[in-house]
């Protein structure tokens, strides 16, 4: 009898593991090393791109790879060494998507870092050429293009060109530019000198130009315009307990008005990334909830109005097979969230995943999510 009930037990538990995961099987990264480091670049809700740089001796040293709807449909592969510590810009990533078309971009560190772009279709990459002379670079997935023209340093997006102030490539350099309404944008700039700031620009004029915190990494700090001009900024590092995660937001001036605090009951909570819909204007912060010890691992969508209230709240849960608490969340051009979820487990047998938001399982419960 106990040698019976011990074979069912096993047959129980080998089933779970079969499953585990299985809900993901359409977005699983299938191609190159997938717990190498990776450069996660959405397109839109359908499209990504992801950049693979190796570590197992058995793979080739880097992949990039288009997914469509969870299935790699197109793969680039490199045979360069990419144990230097600029490897990571031979790999081509988005310059521009039209929804068809896609340009990428990459730099040659034996070319004292010349960039080259070219068109990536299913079959390989075409049309490769160096970038024009005075091109500086490309943000949100090739949304927004920065080049030098002839009457000085010009923005491009959607078309239309904008006149950016008083930018000294070897002086100051762009961390970040986001859109934060027609033809109003906002840069995140540093300098040796004047240290790290806020650039608004409305219809090429300087609406404000705002210093912001002296920390370290501030380039990876969440940076999300509203739809009034302003910004929200992360403030400090995400705690990695069951602190509250601190935004600061800006106002349309410049000026910091106010700090939120956003948490849930016993959770470690974290703001990843956000969005600003085209339509409504709303914010909507993107950021995970979890409970290592509970076994509770979600993700979540917090829309906040003009007085920073939450207009809405959606929260979807994350299989504890893989006990991911740290998924990460990226944002496509047209504000698709998708989300990195990887096993941390250690024995690393299930494949990471990177899905959309949108087709994670709702969870039942909100465990006490709110601005404080």
């Amino acid at each position: 009898m106990k040698k019976r009930i011990l074979v069912l037990l096993i047959a129980v538990m080998l089933a779970a593991s079969a499953g585990a995961g299985a809900e993901y099987n359409g977005y699983q990264l299938t191609v190159g090393d997938p717990y190498g480091d990776l450069g996660i670049y959405p397109l839109d809700g359908r499209n990504a791109v992801i950049g693979v740089r190796n570590y197992r001796e058995d793979c080739p040293p880097w992949n990039a790879v288009w997914y469509r709807d969870g299935q790699a449909v197109a793969v680039l592969e490199g045979t360069e060494c990419m144990d230097r510590a600029d490897g990571r810009l031979r790999i081509p990533r988005p310059a521009a998507w039209d929804g068809e078309r896609l340009a990428v971009c990459w730099y040659d560190p034996d070319e004292d870092r010349k960039p080259y772009l070219a068109q990536w279709e299913e079959p390989g990459l075409t049309g490769i050429s160096p970038a024009p002379d005075g091109w500086y670079g490309v943000f949100g997935c090739g949304r927004i293009t920065v080049y030098r023209g002839d009457s000085g340093w010009r923005l491009l997006a959607g078309g239309t060109e904008t006149v950016l102030p008083q930018l000294d490539p070897g002086q100051e350099q762009i961390l970040s530019c986001v859109q934060a309404a027609p033809e109003v944008f906002l840069l995140k700039m540093r300098s040796e000198e004047s240290g790290t700031c806020a650039v608004c620009l409305d219809r090429g004029e300087v609406r404000y130009r705002t210093p912001l915190p002296a920390v370290e990494s501030i380039q990876d700090r969440l940076f999300l315009p509203d739809r009034n001009g302003g910004f929200f900024l992360l403030d400090g590092y995400l705690p990695g307990d069951y602190t509250p995660v601190s935004l600061m937001h800006y106002r349309a001036d410049g000026q910091q008005d106010r700090r939120i605090s956003i948490a849930g009951k016993r959770l470690v909570t974290g703001i990843l990334a956000g969005s600003v819909d085209p339509c409504s204007g709303l914010c909507t912060l993107y950021g995970s909830a979890v409970a290592h010890s509970r076994k509770v691992y979600t993700v979540f969508a917090m829309t906040l109005d003009d007085d920073l209230n939450v207009a809405a709240l959606d929260v979807r849960k994350i299989d504890p097979a893989y006990g991911d608490y740290c998924p990460q969340i990226y944002t496509a051009p047209d504000g698709t969230a998708w989300v990195l979820i990887r096993e941390t487990a250690g024995n690393y047998g299930l494949l990471p995943v990177l899905i959309p938001f949108s087709k994670l399982k709702k969870s039942k419960s909100t465990y006490g999510l709110s601005v404080r």
